[in-house]
């Protein structure tokens, strides 16, 4: 999710989009019910209502059209859903957007982030109509992710050089109100509301406890894959960590615990 999120921010410099726009200006199915007040910004941040739609998405020829068809199930911007919904929708926005200038979603990615610098993906999960995962089923090695890390890094920082200006950049970085602790394609390192309207586990699906490292550094982001992959980001440090495992017992604040102080967590949990 978290290239998506960068692409998300490379179409707005492109003039493409704005991430604050209506998804329904473009998914025009949604004018007529409560999705038409969905924006951009929320389908990346996983709280646009939308339930998170597998049982309607994953079994569909064309997954971007599907998640045209998952339901709202709370108000936009009141609840946090984590799933496939958000992503398959903005990538049917990116697609009809693209459609004048004969481009692809894939093609636009490759083409604006993952060629330039210079990413290689070993393999990359399609639907049965071509279009490109873009919840899931990427794999890179561990070099690809860090170059992925030094770049985004490198975006926080104030240059006009940049590729990506630095203020677009730091909106994939600011929690909603729903949930502090996920920007746009990034976990923070934020503890969760209180009191909580809905149960951690919903909240922190990837996580264990209440956030990344409790008491530790506040500008950690993190990007989660499966099997308890993990990209961290912490521009205060300078650093950036890339953490390959298994299915076995991972704690995020201990991993960090022992590796920024070469001390355990003693309130992190194992998941």
């Amino acid at each position: 999710m978290s290239f998506v999120a960068l692409t998300a921010l490379l179409a707005v410099q492109d003039g493409l989009l704005n991430l604050d726009e209506r998804a329904s200006d473009t998914l025009t199915e949604w004018q007529h019910d409560g999705r038409r007040n969905i924006t951009v910004a929320q389908l990346l941040s996983h709280t646009s209502g939308l339930g998170p739609g597998d049982d309607v998405i994953y079994p569909a020829r064309d997954q971007f059209a599907a998640a045209l068809r998952v339901r709202l199930i709370d108000l936009p911007g009141t609840r946090f859903h984590y799933g496939a919904a958000g992503y398959q929708a903005f990538g049917e926005i990116l697609r009809r957007k693209l459609r004048p200038s004969g481009q692809t979603v894939e093609g636009y990615m490759r083409k604006r982030l993952l060629d330039p610098l210079d990413l290689h993906i070993s393999s990359w999960k399609h639907d049965d109509s071509g279009n490109p995962l873009l919840h899931t089923g990427m794999q890179l090695t561990t070099r690809e992710w860090a170059i992925l890390g030094e770049f985004i890094k490198t975006c926080k920082k104030y240059d006009r050089k940049q590729p990506i200006d630095h203020q677009l950049v730091e909106r994939l970085f600011i929690g909603s109100e729903a949930n502090p602790s996920y920007g746009m394609g990034f976990w923070l390192n934020a503890p969760l509301p209180y009191p909580r309207r809905q149960p951690i586990l919903d909240l922190q699906p990837a996580i264990d406890g209440d956030q990344i490292y409790p008491g530790g550094l506040k500008d950690i982001y993190a990007a989660i894959g499966s099997g308890k992959q993990r990209l961290y980001i912490i521009p205060s440090l300078d650093l950036v960590i890339v953490r390959f495992g298994r299915e076995d017992p991972f704690s995020d604040g201990d991993f960090l615990s022992r590796l920024l102080t070469g001390h355990p967590q003693p309130d992190a949990h194992t998941h």
